[in-house]
């Protein structure tokens, strides 16, 4: 998620909460507790989901180069809609969709690209060691990927608007 933070993120609209909020001391840190238990959740639910296609395919006798991709399928799906999810710590991804960002097409767009050359392009995939899956193995993977993060989206929604979690 490294590049995708670095390039996307400094392109995003400053929250109105943050603009009319008090200045953070010298003395905090950047992140407050509340942020850095966030992002250690996501991690570990983006792991278990990752985990649990890895027990899934084990149980149902995949090969080896069969896991692989789909564990690290899961985990590049999972690392494109962790960047939607995470543009906001308050706003839901049906809002932040509508901020004014020129490099969402053109960091996704690279993304999804460099799935699909891992995936369809012979020489890349045998240097990652994967293999090709079938386009339900790519569903499963993306799914999962969404999976991963959708629930901050209800943490989210749960957390501006309690009486309706």
């Amino acid at each position: 998620m490294g590049p995708t933070c670095s390039i996307f993120f400094e392109r995003e609209p400053v929250e109105a909460a943050i603009v009319h909020g008090l200045p953070r001391k010298r003395s905090d840190g950047v992140f407050n507790s509340e942020e850095l238990v966030t992002s250690i959740i996501q991690g570990l639910a983006i792991a278990a989901v990752v985990l649990g296609i890895y027990y899934v395919e084990m149980q149902e006798g995949s090969t080896l180069e069969e896991i692989r991709t789909m564990v690290f399928l899961t985990l590049l799906f999972a690392n494109v809609f962790l960047t939607f999810a995470d543009r906001s710590l308050t706003d839901t991804v049906l809002e932040t969709i509508r901020y004014k960002n020129n490099l969402v097409p053109w960091i996704i767009g690279s993304s999804l690209l460099f799935i699909a050359l891992l995936l369809f392009v012979p020489d890349i995939r045998s240097l990652f060691g994967l293999i090709r899956l079938p386009y339900a193995g790519i569903a499963t993977c993306a799914l999962a990927g969404l999976l991963s993060v959708s629930w901050f989206e209800i943490y989210k929604r749960g957390k501006r608007f309690p009486a309706y979690s």
